[in-house]
């Protein structure tokens, strides 16, 4: 500033002011910038230590040593590390929630639930639950493309005592229709929805035949891992 004063050519005291306005400017937008970063990674901080996992904790430990320097192009590509992996985590946490709940509800319409079927189902990608009193059909929930979205179907298990009988494919398929609807008046009731997008007529198309057993060593074989 005294420099600025003592200049006796008025256009380079002038190009001087400017120059200090543009330097002060950048200044308080760095400072705007880093106070920004800071906020953000600790708010993240405060989410991702309730995962309480191995990955989670690398994160943790990535946003302290982010804090402690604070660079904004450093710190940026931390925090979309982090929400990435948040954005995931809230996602599969729901997608679990959404197929516990279809699978509690199939348990009320008689159907066989055991523990560790929704997470199955997040890992294989499908899941087939059967009544105690049919041991021939049983319905296959699968996931669909879409994010929460699945399918639903009736599936005929191979090697089981009934011999492939297309008149009782169809019947089976007329009873999940009802069965279905009850399925979402179920869910309604716990403040959640199921939506039909499409679904095809009883005997419209061939029902799925399904092998259980090789499944459920599949199952078996990657849970020992």
């Amino acid at each position: 500033t005294l420099v600025i004063a003592k200049e006796q050519s008025s256009t380079k005291r002038s190009l001087l002011c400017d120059s200090l306005v543009l330097d002060l400017v950048s200044a308080v937008k760095e400072q705007r910038l880093i106070a920004t970063t800071k906020n953000d990674l600790s708010e993240l901080r405060l989410q991702i230590i309730k995962f309480g996992t191995a990955e989670s904790e690398s994160l943790r430990a990535e946003i302290d040593a982010a804090l402690e320097t604070i660079n904004p192009s450093e710190a940026k590509l931390v925090i979309a590390r982090v929400e990435r992996f948040i954005s995931e985590r809230v996602k599969l946490t729901a997608g679990i929630a959404r197929r516990n709940a279809v699978l509690i509800n199939m348990q009320k319409l008689g159907y066989e639930v055991r523990e560790g079927m929704a997470g199955g189902w997040v890992n294989d990608g499908k899941v087939v639950v059967r009544k105690a009193s049919n041991s021939s059909h049983g319905i296959e929930f699968s996931n669909a493309s879409e994010e929460g979205r699945m399918q639903a179907r009736v599936v005929r298990v191979k090697n089981s005592s009934a011999s492939a009988n297309s008149a009782q494919d169809r019947h089976e398929e007329e009873v999940w229709c009802n069965e279905y609807k009850r399925l979402q008046e179920l869910i309604a009731r716990t403040g959640g929805s199921v939506v039909l997008e499409r679904a095809l007529s009883p005997g419209e198309a061939p029902v799925k035949v399904v092998d259980l057993r090789s499944e459920n060593a599949a199952g078996n074989h990657s849970s020992d891992k």
